[in-house]
Parts: C-alpha cells; sequence; structure tokens
C-alpha cells in the first residue's frame, strides 16, 4: 500500500504547484487525490486545507456556483 501521508502530502503540493502556475484544473484534480488519501488517513487538519485550496480553485477558475459546496466541506472538516 506504501506511504498514504506521505503519497497524499507529495499530490497536495504538487497541487499548490500547479495553481501557483494558473493550471487550475490539474491543481483540482490532484488535490481531490489527496483530499482522498488524506480523509483514509483521518487527517482533518490536511482535509480542511484541501478543502480550502478547492474552494480557491473554483473561484479562480470563474465556477464560483460549486465555491459553496467546498466553503461547506472546508467547514464540516474544520479541526478545532
Amino acid at each position: 500500500m506504501g506511504d498514504l501521508r506521505g503519497e497524499a502530502a507529495a499530490q497536495g503540493e504538487l497541487a499548490l504547484a500547479y495553481r501557483s502556475l494558473g493550471l487550475f484544473g490539474q491543481s483540482a484534480r490532484l488535490a481531490r487525490l489527496a483530499l482522498a488519501a488524506h480523509e483514509r488517513a483521518r487527517d482533518l487538519s490536511s482535509q480542511f486545507d484541501l478543502h480550502g485550496m478547492l474552494h480557491l480553485n473554483t473561484l479562480f477558475a470563474g465556477r464560483f456556483e460549486e465555491a459553496p459546496a467546498h466553503r461547506e466541506a472546508m467547514r464540516g472538516s474544520c479541526p478545532w
């Protein structure tokens, strides 16, 4: 199975790199992969961060109708 958290962390870092290049679709795809891995690992803090990234990606990409769902998911995974 490998190192689940390490793989998820690498995917999250790649998602950030793609976002910084303006590749929001690719960033969102990797963020979703990382999110699935962090959900399996039950890492709420990373889930919160990734939901925030997905929320911003949808706003930057101009898909405003999708943003509230990501914001609500972010609230649901708030670690504190």
